[in-house]
């Protein structure tokens, strides 16, 4: 079999890093490379056992000078760690920055070499393309944000996409429960997944929007989940305005699997994303949010704002509001207009979607990786 290292040079992505594992691991020897820190989160613990787990230290030291010489200390730790493995190839689970991507081409220029790409608008800077070519393949994690970057930059070659999402076979081996009370059926529930930033979601519009319904209704017909850590300033506006009984929020990293169990009981998952949010303009163009991936593999209705780029593939399954105007969802709801049985007729009238198998993204897999191996 194949010998194929997995690469994650932060802590970080380790929903990508899985899934990749996943489709990886039966046909090939795979090695997943990552800081320990990375590895004993509560998702890379499940790892099956045929593959490796080949950890390092991964410090971040305090000052400008000091991170220069972690990054390099890093990318030498993990050469030494190719040395030992001598893969076939080397995937990157993610190339951080050009400075990452010029470093990889430095240390591990003897390898063949495939990037999963993050955010593509990196490497429409002026001579980063350059540093694109030094892969031999690269990977975007959308085909929405794939047909668009063939669409509008074809001079990009090398480049092919596949879904890492958690397919079917995860969700049975890690069946979870839910990690809260959904018991109520006479409530819609909405949830918000992913690290709660301000620049990714528009999260105080969502706040005043619950605000505006809440002032007018006594016992609101929804409650909002928001699973991920919630920092102070949003805490603190929840205790403000006397909306505990509204918005759930969670006061630490939120565990994958209770997390899974959450996402397969809500009726609806938001975007959240509208022409607030600084990242928008980049959204299923350059860069995915990670709610596309979770409501692929998870099968579910979602709610988004006009300005968003949605996923022609979600487009049958979504419900919209006009630009930021979340209010007048939330009202849709609260005056049973938008109901769990209009859910369940949109999502009725989906035809499954085979490009959302494992088969199917597995095939995808190994089909680069073959064409990267056979070239000369």
């Amino acid at each position: 079999m194949q010998r194929i290292a997995l690469v994650e040079p932060n802590h970080s992505h380790e929903e990508v890093l899985f899934p990749l594992t996943e489709l990886l691991r039966d046909r090939s020897d795979v090695y997943v490379v990552a800081p320990q820190t990375l590895l004993d989160v509560d998702l890379m613990r499940g790892m099956s056992s045929s593959c490796h787990a080949v950890p390092y230290i991964n410090a971040l030291p305090a000052t400008r000078a000091g991170r220069i010489v972690g990054v390099l200390d890093k990318y030498s730790a993990i050469k030494k760690s190719m040395e030992r493995i001598d893969p076939e190839l080397i995937i990157f689970n993610s190339v951080p920055t050009l400075l990452d991507a010029a470093l990889i081409s430095l240390y591990f220029g003897k390898w063949r070499k495939i990037q999963v790409i993050h955010n593509f608008q990196n490497y429409l800077l002026p001579g980063a393309q350059l540093l694109y070519k030094l892969f031999d393949g690269n990977l975007v994690i959308s085909e929405q944000v794939f047909r668009y970057i063939q669409e509008h930059h074809p001079d990009f070659h090398h480049l092919d996409y596949v879904l890492p999402i958690f397919f079917d076979g995860f969700r049975v081996e890690n069946d979870a429960e839910p990690g809260v009370e959904m018991g109520k059926p006479d409530y819609l529930t909405l949830g918000v997944f992913g690290a709660i930033e301000e620049d990714r979601r528009n999260y105080h519009g969502l706040l005043q929007a619950i605000k505006q319904v809440a002032a007018t209704s006594h016992s609101p017909r929804f409650r909002i989940y928001l699973a991920g850590k919630a920092p102070l300033w949003l805490q603190q506006e929840v205790q403000k305005y006397h909306l505990e009984n509204i918005v759930k929020t969670f006061s630490e990293f939120l565990p994958f699997k209770e997390m899974f169990g959450l996402l397969a009981e809500i009726d609806l998952v938001m975007f959240l994303i509208d022409d607030s949010v600084p990242n928008a303009r980049h959204y299923n163009r350059y860069k995915i949010t990670g709610t596309s991936t979770l409501v692929k593999a998870f099968n579910k209705a979602c709610v988004s704002s006009t300005d968003f780029t949605l996923d022609d593939s979600l487009a049958n399954r979504c419900f919209l509001y006009v630009g930021g105007d979340i209010a007048t969802l939330l009202k849709g709801i609260n005056d049973g207009q938008l109901t769990r049985k209009t859910i369940e007729d949109k999502m009725a009238a989906c035809a499954d979607n085979a490009e959302f198998s494992f088969v199917r993204q597995q095939e995808r897999m190994f089909s680069m990786i073959s064409t990267v191996l056979q070239k000369s």
